[in-house]
Order: structure tokens, then sequence, then C-alpha cells
């Protein structure tokens, strides 16, 4: 039993870093052609440092999600939010750079930081230390600690040019 678990965090793992590597597809074209020509506030990290810190975010939402898995509610609604989650993560990285259209991301963005709120709380309902790490985790790509700065992108947008642009460093860290 205890060996079939391991098999399932490592499932967990390589389903999320594949997820991570289905996106990083659609960013590879899109980060030197179109990204460097977007405005983005002065914090923005550079492209060096998303690889590393999006695997480290990858591992732990899987497992985080083995930790939910491992209770009793194996395929119950907080499964469902973690897989909606991710596949919204997925979408968001074709949708803003295999598009390129800040307009659909920042859209699409909305409804995964909702489904990230959803799955925090439902994990939290399930297995709290899953709750904390999906939050940890979440706390980076929502930047939680600093709010006020994702208002910051769309107020510096409208002295520049659209809020879309702006709203991709929103997206990243």
């Amino acid at each position: 039993m205890l060996r079939n678990q391991w098999v399932v965090l490592a499932g967990f793992i390589v389903l999320c870093l594949a997820v991570g590597s289905l996106g990083g597809f659609a960013v590879s074209a899109s980060i030197v052609e179109w990204y460097p020509t977007i405005n983005k506030p002065s914090w923005n990290p550079p492209n060096w440092l998303f690889g590393p810190v999006w695997t480290v975010l990858y591992v732990m939402m899987a497992v985080a999600a083995w930790g939910v898995w491992r209770s009793k509610d194996r395929i119950g609604p907080a499964m469902i939010l973690f897989f909606s989650q991710l596949a919204l993560n997925l979408a968001w990285s074709f949708l803003f750079f295999g598009a390129r259209s800040p307009w659909l991301g920042l859209v699409e963005i909305t409804f995964l930081w909702l489904a990230l709120v959803f799955t925090i709380v439902a994990f939290f309902g399930r297995v709290t230390w899953a709750g904390w790490l999906m939050l940890g985790m979440s706390r980076t790509l929502l930047k939680m600690p600093r709010l006020a700065s994702l208002v910051e992108p769309y107020a510096a947008s409208a002295k520049r040019s659209t809020a879309w642009e702006a709203g991709c460093s929103v997206r990243w860290f």
C-alpha cells in the first residue's frame, strides 16, 4: 500500500510538470519575440527565473493534490477543483503567450484565481497541510502578500497602453 502511494505521488508530480512543460511550449516563441515588446512594471522578474519558480510551484501543487487524494474523498469536489485550476493554469499560457492576447489572458486568469481560491478552501476542508501548501503556492502565484501591487500594473497601464500588457506580470509572481 505504501509503495502505491509513492507511485501516485510520482504520477501527480509528472502530471503537474507536464502541464508546466506544455505551458512552456506556448511561452517559448512569445518570450523572445513578443513578451519583450509589451509594457511591464519595474518589479517584473527576469525571464530566467520563471522556469525554476514554476517548477517548484507545480511540485507544490502535486504534493498538495496527493495529500487530498490520500484522504477518503479521492474523486470529490476538491480533486475536481484541483484539476480545473490545473487546466486553467495551462490555458493561461496558451491564451496570453500562445495567442499573444493579454485581453484573453486577463479574462482567463480571473477564472484561474477563483478556481484557486475554491481549491484552497476545499483542500483545507480535506487535509489541512494540503490547504496550506496550496495557499503557499498561490501566495506566490497571486501575490497575496502584496495585493496592492496587483493594482499597480493596471494603473500604470492607463498611462502607457493597455491594462493587459501590464497584466502579464500579475500572472508571474
